[in-house]
Order: C-alpha cells, then sequence, then structure tokens
C-alpha cells in the first residue's frame, strides 16, 4: 500500500501532497473552480448549505405549524417540547430529543 502510494498508481482517488505548494495550488484551483460557477448556482449551493446547516429550526417550524394547523390535546405536547426543551439546549438538541418528538 505505502509503496502504490508513493508511486501514485492508485488511481485520482488519493492524491499524495509533497509540500505545502501543493496545498496551496489545490487552495487556488479549487477557488477559481468556485468563482468561474454562476453566481445562481453558488447561490443555490449556498442556500442549500444554510439549510443544511440549521435543520433544527425547519423542524421547529413544521411543529408550530401542524399546532397552528390542527390544534388539540393530542398535538399540544409536541410545541411544548419545542420551547421548554429543544430551544434551550445549546448548541443543539439531543438525539433522545428528536426520538420523543417523533
Amino acid at each position: 500500500m505505502r509503496k502504490e502510494l508513493i508511486d501514485g498508481s492508485m488511481g485520482d482517488s488519493i492524491r499524495c501532497v509533497k509540500s505545502e505548494e501543493d496545498i496551496e495550488r489545490m487552495e487556488e484551483a479549487a477557488q477559481r473552480t468556485w468563482q468561474d460557477r454562476n453566481v445562481f448556482a453558488r447561490f443555490i449551493t449556498a442556500l442549500g448549505s444554510a439549510l443544511a446547516s440549521h435543520t433544527e429550526l425547519i423542524c421547529y417550524f413544521l411543529v408550530i405549524l401542524n399546532h397552528a394547523r390542527c390544534s388539540g390535546v393530542i398535538s399540544l405536547p409536541l410545541p411544548l417540547l419545542v420551547f421548554f426543551w429543544g430551544t434551550l439546549c445549546s448548541p443543539r438538541p439531543p438525539k433522545l430529543f428528536w426520538i420523543i418528538l417523533i
């Protein structure tokens, strides 16, 4: 395996970095590739990343929207969980919160 890494015969999926200049060159190439993309495509990518990083807010909103749409005693614990437990956890609610909420 080590010989294959040194020879570079593993294919394009594994790249060996021999110096700091290689890292800088790869970073510049990635930056150029990003800047060459269409502005609309970059905006959509950034919007998707922002939504993916804040999925708990989307879930909170959907729970509250569900309670507003069909409020009742059965759906009341869900918004209470969101307000009394979910939003007070920092930085994110634990896995147990999501298990109970579902």
